[in-house]
This record gives C-alpha cells, structure tokens and sequence, in this order.
C-alpha cells in the first residue's frame, strides 16, 4: 500500500532534525528534508518565485517503489523554504517519475509527469494542476493520460519512457520525453509540438537526437 501525503509529510519531515545534523549533509545546498533524494526537477517561476520539485524516497534508498515529489521555494536561490510533497502516486501506481511544472492558456499551473503503474503495464504521461502557489497539485476527473505508447504518433519504443519536458522556442510550444527505446536497441529523444494552448494535445515532429539519458531538458540559452 502506498503511502498517502499526510504519512510521507510526517515521516519526512519528523526525519529532518537528524538529517540536518548529520556531517555531511549539505550547508549551503538545497536538499530535501530527509531520506534518499534524486532528480531535481522543474523549475517554474510564478510571482517572483522560483519552485524546484524533486523525489524523495521516504522508505529506504530504493527508487522504484513508493518515491513522493517534493517541493521547495526560494526567491533568491539561496534561502530555500522547504514544502510538502504536493501530489502521490494513487493506489494503481508504483511511484510518479518526473517532468515539469508550466501554464496553460487559461493561466494554470499544469504539472505534465510520467504515471508508472504496479503490475506490467506500461507508463502513460499524466496532467495535473495547481493552486496558487503551486503546493498542491489536483488530477482531473476522470484522470485520463494525455499520452499514450498507443496515441503518440512517433515510433514504438518501449515502456520505459519517462519525464515530459516543455519548453517555448520561436514562438511555439514544444516537448520532449526521455528514455525512448525502440525494438531494436534505439534510445531517441523524440519532440513534439503543442497543438494547442491546453498542453494536453501534442504532435509529434520526429527525433531531436540520438543517444538521450533521462529527465532530459532542451531549451534557448542566449538566443542559441
């Protein structure tokens, strides 16, 4: 059974007094409050605000089951205001693997994330959306994916494809999804365009490039 946000929160947090104490725990860099942290992700600026997400995993340093997002917010990248874990994977999933926090045209915070279901199912690409500061992340209802291995209009790759990304370039909206394998050994990195200001509709444009690790992140730097 998952754990649910209220016993994750607990644990976490009672756990951070002993993480802090700790000799090599970070003094100046942001990390979660306790336990096994990986993939800090994100970001999203809202009022001034810049919000970092990242997984933490509350029971043992194993990252396959039961991890949880969490959160922190700063507003000059060095004093770092750490938050609860703003949405858990439901009952029918082994954990939720990232992606990115970005807004939609009607103004909404959106989270795009990669649902890895229990049992041997493959993943599917998931949204869901925040309150005003972005602590708190609600699905829809129904809780349906916005993209499929089925409905992605690209090449086969395999279930392990994970982490949307979005960035904006030239006026238009893209994204990306890491981890993509095909049959024959392939690991691409495949882009596609929004088809809409909702950020649940998606057109696929073909491989950006070729030999991509995870949580890959693409966007302009410096007009380049």
């Amino acid at each position: 059974m998952n754990l649910t946000k209220e016993q994750v929160n607990r644990l976490v947090f009672s756990d951070m007094p002993a993480a802090f104490r700790e000799a090599g725990h970070p003094k100046f860099h942001l990390t979660a409050p306790s336990h096994v942290t990986i993939d800090f992700w994100g970001p999203a600026v809202k009022d001034r605000v810049l919000h970092i997400y990242f997984h933490v995993c509350p029971e043992g340093s194993s990252f396959q089951e039961n991890t949880h997002f969490f959160h922190a917010r700063t507003q000059n990248l060095l004093d770092w205001e750490l938050l609860p874990c703003p949405i858990a994977p439901g009952e029918d999933e082994l954990r939720l693997n990232d992606g990115c926090i970005d807004f939609d045209d009607r103004g909404r915070a959106i989270m795009l994330y990669t649902s890895v279901p229990k049992g041997h199912i493959p993943r599917s690409h998931h949204a869901a959306y925040g309150n005003e500061d972005l602590t708190e992340f609600t699905r829809p209802d129904p809780d349906e994916p916005f993209m499929t291995l089925e409905n992605h209009g690209g090449p086969a790759f395999g279930w392990g494809w994970s982490d949307p990304f979005v960035f904006r370039a030239f006026g238009r909206t893209f994204m990306l999804m890491s981890k993509c394998v095909t049959p024959d050994g392939q690991n691409l990195l495949p882009i596609y365009e929004a088809v809409d200001g909702s950020l649940l509709h998606w057109e696929y444009k073909g491989i950006l490039f070729e030999n991509n690790g995870e949580v890959v992140n693409f966007f302009p730097l410096s007009g380049k």
